[in-house]
């Protein structure tokens, strides 16, 4: 569905509880270097679904700055790559929770999973915070 302003996004079908389970990281590709990554979108025949990936993917650090720094190039391979970043703090209604609510939940990938932050009424749109799992920087990649 079309999102004002953002292009395409993900919007509730139902109304959604917070602390449910909304990604889990199962469908995204992994990439530990920029070389690795290449080869993958040099596999790929079609140049919009390369357009695409370039676009929904982000480079994160799975220690979560803890320790020497263990990036990632992350690419979302199902809906989550629809997800848009709040224009506001007060519209994140996806996100981290404390990481002791993850107990019992295995980490799919080593990527912590996103929840509701708060209760989402049907029709609402998602909206994460890039930034909370973004690095939102390439450079530091073997390229």
């Amino acid at each position: 569905k079309q999102s004002p302003g953002r292009g395409r996004g993900i919007f509730a079908g139902e109304d959604i509880t917070e602390g449910t389970l909304l990604w889990d990281g199962t469908r995204s590709a992994q990439f530990k270097d920029g070389h690795s990554y290449k080869k993958f979108l040099a596999y790929l025949d079609d140049i919009n679904l390369v357009c695409n990936i370039l676009k929904w993917s982000w480079v994160t650090d799975l220690n979560e700055g803890k320790g020497e720094p263990d990036l990632r190039i992350i690419s979302d391979l199902d809906e989550a790559a629809l997800s848009n970043s709040a224009s506001r703090i007060d519209l994140v209604n996806m996100g981290y929770l404390p990481v002791s609510f993850e107990q019992g939940r295995p980490r799919k990938n080593g990527m912590r999973p996103m929840f509701a932050t708060r209760n989402i009424t049907k029709g609402e749109e998602f909206f994460c915070n890039y930034g909370e799992f973004s690095l939102g920087s390439w450079e530091s990649l073997d390229w």
